[in-house]
């Protein structure tokens, strides 16, 4: 018998812990995955936190005999005014439809009473946080790439969420991404760099002050995508604070015209290998290895470094004035990497992007997400 519990816009220690659980469970002897702790919740559902006070939220736990098997959560922006769609995510459960079932119908619930006509998963929390789910993949485990067992697609489909939207992760050899920018540069700017147009570094120690422009022109870039959710500054500092730590100057560029910043490309070195031994062998003794929860007391230790080569790109509509801005930005990104170097550089493109055209041809299809939704 599947029963149900519900928090609203409220931290409850005892209901996180539980939540956790769950995720616990359905992962068990699962290595493809980061383990989650409480303090990796607080950030998005303890109202102290900025990102929950700036959205509703419910979230749902499913019961069978007592003992917790699913569980999921929506997160709706409170600056939206019509609400476009229900985000849903934080959704896991063992091999179990029914209980799934159980927590999406809870949801779907929830979009009834505000209107919303489409549910989209897995959405956790927001757009910033992390979303899709990975459908295939041939390639290794990525920091915020949820990989789950094949159960979990199975089960997507028998309780009718639908696949509408893919991207492609793709293995880019460095030379040859650098070769394809420099050919786009040369193009347009045959005589080198023209006056108005400079690079400025990002790094660990202008993370404070490169934040808000990195926000700015994040946000910028992605607002007309459709998953789109707005986020402060003061919450967007939170969800990314610990980019401080792996974001690599070397690899790391704002773009400017004159003294207006337009684009910007952040580099880093992929942490997923370095943390997830840690952080497991931290859940399990939470006391001692606590220091090494996060990011930030790994790269402390120095332990962050190596690993495949990722970007995070953004910019401003202004920057379409400015010819060949990203291949710029690209260029500048490539040309620093060590010519020896055997990592790969993992670039994210969406099915049908005009940005597909500018990746080289040796380009290699790694990993497929999937976004999905539901008639609400």
């Amino acid at each position: 018998m599947i029963s149900l519990s519900q928090l609203s816009d409220a931290w409850d220690e005892k209901f996180m812990q539980e939540f956790v659980s769950v995720r616990r469970n359905a992962l068990r002897g699962y290595t493809e995955s980061l383990p989650e702790t409480i303090e990796d919740l607080r950030l998005y559902f303890d109202p102290s936190q900025a990102f929950a006070r700036e959205h509703h939220f419910r979230a749902w736990i499913a019961h069978r005999n007592g003992k917790a098997v699913a569980r999921g959560a929506s997160f709706v922006p409170r600056a939206w005014k019509v609400p476009p769609f229900l985000p849903f995510g934080f959704f896991e459960f063992v091999d179990d439809a029914e209980a799934a079932r159980a927590v999406l119908e809870r949801a779907r619930d929830f979009g009834r009473s505000l209107s919303i006509a489409e549910l989209r998963a897995p959405i956790d929390a927001s757009f910033f946080g992390s979303y899709r789910l990975v459908t295939e993949s041939r390639g290794p485990c990525l920091y915020g790439e949820p990989r789950r067992p094949d159960h979990y697609l199975r089960i997507y489909s028998e309780i009718g969420l639908e696949a509408y939207k893919h991207w492609t992760t793709f293995r880019v050899p460095v030379k040859d991404f650098l070769a394809s920018a420099e050919a786009i540069r040369s193009r347009f700017y045959p005589e080198g760099l023209p006056g108005e147009l400079r690079f400025r570094s990002i790094s660990g120690a202008t993370w404070s002050e490169d934040v808000d422009t990195v926000h700015r022109l994040f946000t910028a870039s992605y607002a007309s995508m459709s998953e789109y959710m707005p986020i402060s500054v003061e919450a967007f500092r939170e969800l990314y604070g610990s980019f401080r730590y792996i974001v690599d100057p070397r690899y790391s560029r704002i773009l400017y015209r004159g003294n207006e910043a337009i684009a910007f490309f952040a580099g880093y070195h992929d942490p997923f290998r370095a943390l997830a031994p840690v952080k497991r062998a931290a859940v399990r003794a939470p006391n001692f290895l606590g220091p090494l929860f996060s990011i930030a007391g790994l790269a402390r230790l120095k332990l962050v470094k190596g690993g495949p080569l990722a970007p995070y790109v953004g910019k401003d509509p202004k920057a379409d004035e400015v010819r060949g801005a990203m291949a710029l930005l690209m260029r500048e990104f490539a040309v620093n990497i060590p010519p020896d170097t055997d990592d790969f550089l993992g670039v994210y493109v969406a099915d049908g992007s005009p940005s597909l055209k500018t990746l080289p041809e040796s380009r290699e299809a790694l990993t497929r997400y999937a976004m999905f939704r539901l008639k609400i």
